[in-house]
């Protein structure tokens, strides 16, 4: 089947942002222009691999933070992505280029000014926002401050800034979802399960993320799932009408952002800022009529502390009901229950043991008890299978696994065979030990470990044993 990944989505808002942290796919979030109409915070400072500038007549540069409208509205903080180019005051810039390098995002993320007291090895917003912007001088245009520089101190923070991105590990941002089945197609009333599968920029799988689901078109259901060790998230939900869906799964998420205004001749403006974001993926369903549908069912029993193995009257009133049977598509016709056959159908059994499964097309099928409640709790075990010769009264399910049993429909087929019987009389007993002591008749009463009300009976050196029932 095939995949359907999906594209980061694109969302509207004041901002035009990029996100790209360590290859993620871009988020970009549209505005028509930014305008930068002052500084905020920064100073001049002086090296030797700076521009040389000649009203200074030294290698200088102003570094820090300009102040830019978004809009003619709102304003931000932005940092210069380019050394020695002017920035153009009061001229619009328009969103640049969808990349920018991943060191560039760490820095924005954990220092001024989106974090106000970082670095903390200098003392002001000016120091601060200058050694931020030589630090980004040093990844966007290669600038080389490995020693030296003016202010000392301010050139000292903007090499730890360095160090500290190149080592930085990248948070996981989730950025691929990726539906399974992309699309398929069953009949009304059948159950469908999609399966969402979440990575992050490295492609790494994303556990502990909320996957919420929404289906739209001819049906409407909506839910939520967490992402487990192996990044998937599953949702299901039954068609109760035919025509065609689209599932549509959705991850959001919140990252500081880094972005990019542009104008041909002036300075690239990177700005940090905080907003949503969100990675979703579809799918499509089409829910069918089946003409001339067949059937499968139909009777879970306890056939008693002495079972004979098949339906007559005394298992009239002996139905098990509240037991859960699913309905798998058994796609290879093998039988078994294997990792692509899709659970199509739930019910549970009624007061006199019945249960049905309806509007089935032709095809392969594998019909289930829930025998973990009827083995488990009850404390039943199956009857002997295919006893008696009549399929609509025996007990069905292979000897290894008696709680399932394949069944083949042509059209329009009702199959009312498929039974399953049990019975509260163990049919093999093993005694681990037991205190016996002479009785009339050569018998011996005895206690079982592990199960009251159990009496051993001998003959010679030959043990048997029988519960006792009521």
């Amino acid at each position: 089947m095939r995949k359907l990944i999906s594209k980061a989505s694109r969302v509207t808002s004041l901002l035009v942002i990029l996100v790209t942290i360590m290859g993620l796919l871009a988020i970009t979030v549209f505005a028509s222009t930014a305008r930068p109409v002052g500084t905020v915070s920064g100073r001049r400072v002086y090296h030797s691999n700076l521009p040389y500038d000649a009203t200074y007549q030294r290698n200088t540069a102003w570094a820090g933070t300009i102040k830019v409208t978004v809009d003619g509205a709102e304003s931000y903080e932005a940092y210069c992505a380019n050394l020695g180019v002017p920035w153009c005051r009061d001229k619009d810039h328009t969103q640049g280029s969808d990349t920018i390098d991943a060191h560039v995002i760490w820095i924005l993320n954990n220092y001024y000014p989106h974090v106000p007291g970082l670095p903390d090895t200098v003392s002001t917003y000016n120091e601060r926002a200058a050694a931020v912007q030589l630090a980004i001088w040093h990844f966007t245009n290669s600038l080389n401050i490995d020693s030296g520089g003016d202010p000392t101190n301010i050139f000292d923070a903007a090499r730890a800034i360095i160090a500290a991105a190149q080592t930085a590990s990248v948070p996981e941002t989730p950025t691929t979802l990726t539906l399974e089945p992309s699309s398929d197609s069953n009949p009304v009333g059948f159950l469908h399960t999609v399966t969402a599968t979440l990575k992050d920029q490295n492609d790494a799988l994303l556990s502990g993320k909320t996957v919420s689901f929404t289906v739209t078109g001819a049906n409407s259901a909506s839910g939520s799932a967490v992402t487990n060790s192996s990044g998937q998230a599953t949702f299901t939900y039954t068609g109760s009408t035919a025509g065609s869906d689209t599932i549509t799964a959705t991850v959001t998420y919140t990252v500081p952002l880094g972005l990019r205004w542009i104008r041909s001749g002036c300075q690239d403006l990177i700005m940090a800022q905080e907003a949503p974001g969100q990675v979703s993926g579809s799918a499509i369903k089409e829910w069918v009529t089946v003409t001339n549908p067949g059937s499968i069912g139909d009777f879970v029993w306890d056939d008693g502390p002495s079972p004979n193995h098949v339906q007559d009257t005394s298992d009239i009133g002996h139905g098990i009901n509240g037991i859960t049977v699913y309905l798998y598509e058994d796609e290879n016709g093998n039988g078994v229950i294997d990792s692509g056959d899709d659970l199509l159908q739930t019910t549970t059994t009624a007061n006199d043991g019945g249960y049905l499964f309806t509007g089935l097309p032709a095809g392969n099928y594998i019909v289930k008890v829930d025998n973990s409640v009827i083995e488990g709790d009850m404390g039943l075990s199956p009857v002997l299978r295919y006893q008696g010769g009549d399929f609509a009264k025996d007990s069905n399910g292979p000897a290894s696994t008696p709680w399932t049993e394949k069944v083949t429909l042509t059209t329009g087929q009702q199959d009312l065979t498929i039974d399953f019987g049990y019975t509260s009389s163990p049919t093999a007993v093993t005694l681990s030990s037991f205190a016996a002591k002479s009785s009339a008749g050569g018998s011996v009463s005895g206690l079982w470990l592990g199960l009251a009300g159990l009496t051993v009976l001998a003959a010679g050196t030959l043990f048997w044993a029988k519960r006792r029932v009521g």
